[in-house]
C-alpha cells in the first residue's frame, strides 16, 4: 500500500516537473511535451521509469547547455 502512493507521489512530481519546464527545451530535447504530461497524468506508474530513463537526461542536458531563444528572453 505505501509503495503504491510513492509511485502515484513520484508521478505527480513528474508531471509538475514536466509542466513548468519551458517549451525551448522541449524541442531541444527532441521530445513531445504533450504527450508526456499526458502519459504520467493519465498512467503514470507505467510511464515513470522511461520519463525518467529517455526524456528527463534529455531535458537536463538542454537546460544547461541552451539558453531560451532571442524572442522568449525576459531583459
Amino acid at each position: 500500500m505505501t509503495w503504491t502512493w510513492l509511485v502515484w507521489l513520484a508521478g505527480w512530481a513528474l508531471v509538475i516537473d514536466a509542466v513548468r519546464r519551458p517549451a525551448h527545451q522541449w524541442t531541444a530535447a527532441d521530445r513531445n511535451r504533450t504527450f508526456w504530461v499526458a502519459l504520467l497524468t493519465l498512467m503514470a506508474p507505467i510511464f515513470l521509469i522511461p520519463y525518467l530513463v529517455g526524456v528527463l537526461p534529455r531535458l537536463a542536458r538542454t537546460s544547461n547547455a541552451t539558453t531560451a531563444p532571442e524572442f522568449l528572453r525576459e531583459d
